[in-house]
């Protein structure tokens, strides 16, 4: 019985630590020379909507369909809100000519960013 309480205890442990901590591979080079294609990075998930700041770099949930990725990464440029006060974000990414972003797609919902990128190689 022990040994089935810590099994499940580590499993919920590493459902806990992938869920705020997720890993996420670069793919594409829309984020050139700050991130490189391939490479692997640690996020903490943004759980507040107020905890995003100018100048770091999110996962997001693209605002439109049609496109292969689910999540994309860039740097976040402008924050503004709508009229009921909740964060809008504008993205782009380092690698401008190399980059669909929020150029072409406008503002980004604030329920759509799912992480922040916390550790990742210095170039």
């Amino acid at each position: 019985m022990t040994k089935l309480l810590l099994g499940a205890f580590i499993l919920l442990f590493f459902i806990v630590l992938f869920y705020l901590f997720p890993v996420v591979q670069i793919c594409g080079y829309s984020m050139f020379p700050t991130l490189m294609d391939g490479e692997l990075h640690i996020g903490r998930r943004v759980l507040r909507k107020s905890k995003c700041k100018k100048g770091e770099i999110y996962v997001y949930k693209p605002p439109y369909e049609g496109r292969e990725e689910k999540y994309v990464i860039k740097r976040l440029k402008y924050i503004d809100y709508d009229k009921g006060g909740n964060p809008k974000y504008f993205f782009v990414g380092d690698n401008k000519d190399d980059s669909f972003d929020s150029r072409y797609y406008g503002y980004v919902d604030y329920h759509n960013v799912v992480a922040h990128i916390v550790l990742r190689k210095e170039v």
